[in-house]
């Protein structure tokens, strides 16, 4: 009898380089602080952290985006921003053009950004067009392409729902 290796658990690690630029510091303030638990606890949820750690990451559409940072509820329709709530879309990432590896500020509306974010999984222009425009680009994936392919192997069919559970078990800032 031969023994054949799991798929390990974890994932890997996702490193973004954020835009530093003027015009989406709010939103990069937003994420840092998020990624590192600084702020404390949420206003509207006090007995929540204002931290990705141990969040779900509970919508994975193959070949289009994986969803998560829900602080709050976990399955998409809660969140917090840093600032108590929402905060507005700051146009310098809405004129940021999508593709494979962006990650963006996920959102239900024009200026309702909370906690919640996604990355994109495709490269299919037919897709990035429908969401250019609509969400705050503030980000690019530097490391952990393979980690991005696996995020999309466990991906759902339209309703998102990831085919086995995905979760963010550590974050933070990295200086290099």
């Amino acid at each position: 009898m031969r023994f054949t290796r799991p798929t390990p658990l974890l994932a890997g690690r996702l490193v973004f380089e954020l835009d530093d630029s003027q015009g989406l510091s709010k939103t990069t303030t937003n994420f840092l602080a998020l990624c590192t638990g600084e702020k404390g606890m949420c206003k509207n949820a006090p007995n929540k952290k204002l931290h990705y750690f141990g969040c779900p990451i509970h919508r994975i559409v193959k070949g289009f985006v994986a969803q998560g940072g829900d602080i709050t509820r976990g399955d998409g329709s809660g969140g917090e921003s840093i600032y108590g709530g929402k905060f507005n879309d700051e146009k310098a990432g809405l004129k940021k053009k999508m593709r494979r590896g962006s990650l963006a500020m996920a959102n239900s509306g024009k200026n309702t950004n909370s906690s919640q974010f996604f990355v994109v999984l495709t490269d299919d222009e037919s897709k990035l067009s429908k969401m250019n425009g609509k969400y705050v680009v503030f980000g690019d994936l530097k490391y952990g392409w393979d980690v991005l392919d696996r995020l999309d192997a466990v991906g759902g069919g339209v309703d998102g729902k990831p085919t086995m559970p995905v979760w963010i078990e550590g974050c933070g800032v990295s200086e290099s």
